[in-house]
């Protein structure tokens, strides 16, 4: 059993999950049949998430007003933007700048990493014009050179229906923060995520109807594929989803 440390409990509760033998787990293998290796779920790295959304406009600002506490220097922050025809891609704009990662450039579902990042106190992306729902995760004990490989823009089913992103490559090493998220042209999606996913956030719209989310575990164990899996009860427009591995020191 594994217990929380004190200074990682100050800023979120603590999740262990176990994966008891001879049950399918979202680790796969690469011809899609679950993996008989369960990876070991530790304390959560997630440091904070929070969630902005707006019908049209020339941007969106997150930062202290809305919640954004400053970002800790060396952690890695994570941009969801959740839109529908995002003509232009969202690419975040931070104070201080930062180094920012396309690794979703889609204009339905757009996703951008930056590594080690500087003391953030505001990121403003850009919407085109159009409706957007962004969420912004920071997070903790994550590599200076974080991105490992993902699966992209996996197309929901007609909901209601369950929703499986489909499988990463295999990742490069055995310790890893993974990573899934969505977005479903709907106030509210009705997202859940299958364990031993947590949700990290579920940004359900309320001035736009646009609800991303993200979810994630961290793991100890073979390189292996991952895949997010869960259930989505509704949606009017597209709706898609990905999975990342992110390395951990």
């Amino acid at each position: 059993m594994r217990y929380c440390p004190t200074a990682f409990a100050l800023l979120a509760a603590c999740r262990i999950n176990f994966d008891p033998a001879g049950e399918i787990t979202d680790a796969v293998n690469p011809d899609g049949t679950p993996a008989d290796a369960a990876p070991d779920a530790l304390f959560t790295p997630l440091v904070q998430a929070v969630s902005l959304d707006a019908v049209a406009g020339a941007g969106l600002t997150l930062d202290g007003t809305i919640g954004l506490a400053p970002i800790t220097a060396g952690n890695m922050v994570l941009v969801v933007c959740g839109g529908l025809d995002l003509q232009n891609a969202c690419r975040p704009i931070s104070t201080p700048p930062a180094t920012w990662q396309e690794i979703d450039g889609g204009t339905t579902l757009g996703v951008y990493v930056t590594c080690n990042a500087p003391a953030i106190t505001s990121i403003m992306v850009m919407n085109g014009g159009t409706e957007l729902n962004v969420i912004v995760t920071e997070w903790s004990g994550v590599a200076a050179s974080c991105y490992d490989t993902g699966k992209t823009s996996t197309a929901c089913a007609t909901a209601p229906t369950a929703w499986n992103s489909l499988a990463t490559p295999t990742t490069s090493q055995n310790r890893s923060l993974i990573v899934t998220l969505g977005t479903a042209g709907s106030v509210d999606a009705g997202w859940s995520v299958d364990a031993p996913y947590a949700m990290a956030k579920d940004a359900t719209g309320v001035n736009g109807a646009s609800n991303p989310f993200v979810a994630y575990q961290e793991v100890d164990a073979p390189p292996m594929p991952y895949a997010g899996s869960g259930f989505v009860n509704q949606y009017s427009s597209a709706c898609f989803n990905d999975v990342f591995a992110f390395n951990r020191p």
